[in-house]
């Protein structure tokens, strides 16, 4: 299925339908094996987590819809194409290995371990940790699924 956005106010309008209306044909992703960031992000949704739950296949699925979707399908898509950084969670340093990220700063700056501790979560800062922004006009209904429902706060458990 594609959907045409041919304006910024259409994508708007479509990105409302989508949060308000769930595609019955949709399988949610499974909870079970759910691996969470300090943040509430599943990481296992992730294109960019290393862990077991994201198969080589998988990933380069990923890649392709993330180039689609948020770099327009340009290129190799920079920050989601080869040279896309990898992400061992929270526990190991997050995606840059040094544990600073902006949800990490504000939960110390706060006397907290994690934002999901914080009596403000879920908060701009913290609910998936940067909003991906959307640079195409045609969006297929699995590159909602999967690449643009999974950094929408909610939507699988985040």
């Amino acid at each position: 299925m594609l959907i045409r956005v041919d304006n910024i106010a259409t994508l708007e309008i479509v990105k409302q339908m989508i949060l308000l209306k769930k595609n019955p044909n949709r399988k949610p992703f499974s909870k079970e094996q759910a691996v969470y960031a300090d943040c509430g992000h599943r990481c296992d949704l992730c294109v960019h987590y290393t862990g077991v739950s994201i198969s080589d296949e998988l990933r380069a699925e990923l890649k392709k819809r993330c180039i689609h979707v948020y770099a327009d399908g340009v290129g190799d898509g920079g920050w989601w194409g080869d040279d896309m950084p990898l992400c061992d969670g929270c526990d190991h340093g997050g995606i840059d290995g040094k544990h600073d990220c902006e949800q990490k700063k504000c939960a110390s700056a706060k006397g907290i371990d994690k934002c999901v501790s914080c009596s403000e979560y879920p908060c701009d800062k913290a609910t998936v940790g940067f909003p991906p922004r959307i640079h195409t006009k045609s969006i297929f209904a699995d590159d909602v699924t999967k690449v643009i429902l999974p950094f929408v706060d909610g939507q699988y458990g985040n």
